[in-house]
């Protein structure tokens, strides 16, 4: 009676234990040495939280690959998010935010820094989106690319040239370009303005930079 009572309790809480010592949680045939057919909870802050359907969530710090995390998720070796992606919005301390100012008369000036590491060569579709002002009413023309550095070598798109149509408004070019990167590493993405020498500066006020990894 007390056997049968047993597995009773058992099947009724969704437990089953196999000589493998295998553990599941509504799972009747469990595969692993913790199979749970749902969400999980861990942490006594999180015992009374429904965790997302089929998903889990964790009160302290986790470890792959080591059994000291130091930080929420600390993993020891190579981690695979999908596609690795990255932005930078900014607005200039000229534009009416913190970021130092960036202006040229003539030179090329970079702005806007995202880092992306990558396993191997390939390409990255780099966008930038990049307002400006003249200081003067003269009509300049501005170029915008978009550049890449592993610190030995530098890449970047061709010009995308505009004409000022309202000198003494604001303009936002845009360009966005598939750079082919021909190893692996930490690249740096910076977007590059540069104008004719004739002595109208322009200044940047915001700009967005993003650069996503999409095939070898």
């Amino acid at each position: 009676m007390k056997v049968h009572l047993r597995y009773l309790l058992l099947l009724l809480t969704g437990i089953s234990l196999l000589q493998a010592q295998n553990v599941g949680i509504g799972v009747p045939v469990p595969l692993s040495k913790l199979s749970v057919a749902g969400n999980l909870s861990i942490g006594s802050s999180y015992t009374t939280v429904a965790a997302p359907t089929n998903g889990a969530i964790i009160e302290g710090d986790v470890g792959i690959g080591t059994n000291s995390p130091i930080t929420k998720l600390h993993v020891n070796g190579n981690i695979y998010g999908g596609f690795p992606a990255a932005c930078d919005v900014g607005r200039t301390v000229a534009g009416g935010g913190t970021v130092p100012d960036i202006s040229t008369t003539s030179t090329a000036v970079d702005g806007g820094n995202v880092l992306l590491t990558l396993d191997g060569p390939g390409k990255v579709h780099v966008e930038a989106d990049v307002t400006f002002q003249p200081t003067s009413a003269t009509t300049p023309w501005v170029g915008l690319q978009v550049c890449a550095t592993d610190g030995t070598t530098t890449i970047c798109t061709p010009d995308n040239n505009y004409t000022m149509v309202t000198p003494s408004g604001y303009m936002t070019l845009s360009h966005n370009y598939i750079l082919d990167l021909p190893s692996g590493g930490n690249w740096t993405f910076m977007f590059r303005i540069h104008k004719a020498g004739d002595g109208v500066t322009v200044n940047v006020h915001t700009y967005s930079l993003c650069a996503k990894f999409i095939g070898f």
